[in-house]
């Protein structure tokens, strides 16, 4: 008889296959218009009372196929925000560290930047977190890259009657709108998420 561990494990290699299409359709994407979904997505995002009011942003840093969170970085030096990025300590967990212009950078275990060294900050002080996503659907439900770090880290916010803050703001493109057929128990939803032609909200 199929029981509850078979289909963890059938939901688990699906995740997997549509992690794959979606990669795959993201390194498709030309690099001209990949530039002109990013500037949409900006002036999107800098015009959102979350964004304008928050203090203690965090921001993630792109690879090379993520969405470059470069302009909201100089917009948010610019109106004098504290800034945080994601960093991988050495127990391989993910944590928030302070940056600025002069913050040195080193790529870390995944081949993504991040800095050598900065103060870290309690995940409750944040006011908003935009977030990377490989795949999200229309219940605010994101879909990463499979290491569950974000769900981990933000992990209190299921707590939705004590903790109201970070709000997750994630970041991506309309063709990476998916039907997930069943939501993890651990999974964190996205308050909002920014694509080059929506804002989608959430509760």
């Amino acid at each position: 008889m199929r029981g509850a561990s078979f289909y963890i494990g059938y939901l688990m290699e699906s995740k997997k296959k549509l992690r794959k299409s979606l990669k795959n359709l993201r390194k498709k994407e030309s690099k001209c218009d990949k530039k002109r979904y990013e500037v949409n997505i900006f002036k999107k995002i800098i015009k959102l009372p979350c964004y304008t009011r928050s203090k203690f942003l965090a921001i993630y840093i792109a690879n090379e196929n993520e969405i470059s969170t470069s302009k909201i970085f100089t917009d948010a030096i610019l109106r004098r925000k504290k800034i945080f990025v994601p960093k991988i300590n050495n127990k391989k967990e993910m944590v928030f560290v302070s940056i600025n212009k002069k913050t040195k950078l080193t790529s870390n275990l995944y081949g993504i930047m991040e800095p050598i060294s900065g103060k870290i900050i309690d995940p409750r002080r944040l006011d908003l977190v935009i977030t990377p996503l490989l795949g999200f659907d229309k219940t605010g439900t994101r879909l990463g890259m499979g290491g569950g770090y974000y769900d981990k880290y933000f992990h209190f916010l299921r707590l939705r009657y004590k903790w109201f803050k970070p709000k997750l703001l994630g970041v991506g493109l309309e063709k990476q709108q998916i039907y997930l057929a069943k939501k993890d128990a651990w999974d964190i939803n996205l308050f909002k998420i920014v694509t080059e032609t929506n804002v989608y909200n959430f509760k």
